[in-house]
């Protein structure tokens, strides 16, 4: 109730049809476009990269098994993992290169975390350096995904 006046189960459902219907269209059209994209520039990946990412990723959480229990609890399926692994290594292809990362980025970072942590190492500025990348990259992915959908030439028939 809001206001004395009732929420009807219908409405809730009516709304969120709407919604996950958007949601659904603009990430269909996102990847669509960020494919083609690749597909033009020679960059999708293939079959084996997406395979071998998917093989870090279950090293760094402990193994095929453990991986899967993870993925099972986000509630996230192999699939989609593996759809979002071949977006992400098709952005990286196209974009990578525009992450670079200089020695002062890194020897701020390690100068900021040794607040926290008393040693530097040669690990801790290589873990600098791919934090800053990440970061860096997220960031040129989604300008350069809006730039891509801004030229896109998209038509919904629905």
């Amino acid at each position: 109730m809001v206001n004395g006046k009732p929420v009807f189960g219908f409405q809730v459902f009516k709304q969120m049809s709407k919604d996950y219907r958007t949601l659904a269209v603009n990430k269909l059209v996102e990847d669509r476009i960020v494919l083609d994209e690749a597909a033009k520039r020679n960059a999708l990946p293939s079959k084996v990269e997406v395979s071998a990412k998917l093989a870090e990723y279950e090293e760094r959480y402990g193994g095929a098994e453990a991986f899967e229990q993870l993925l099972q609890f986000q509630g996230i399926t192999r699939e989609e993992v593996e759809r979002q692994t071949k977006l992400r290594l098709a952005m990286e292809k196209m974009f990578g290169n525009e992450a670079t990362v200089s020695s002062e980025e890194v020897d701020g970072y390690v100068l900021s975390m040794e607040k926290v942590s008393a040693s530097e190492s040669a690990k801790q500025r290589v873990d600098a350096e791919a934090g800053i990348r990440e970061q860096k990259l997220t960031e040129i992915f989604a300008k350069k995904l809006e730039e891509l959908k801004a030229a896109a030439k998209v038509r919904l028939f629905f």
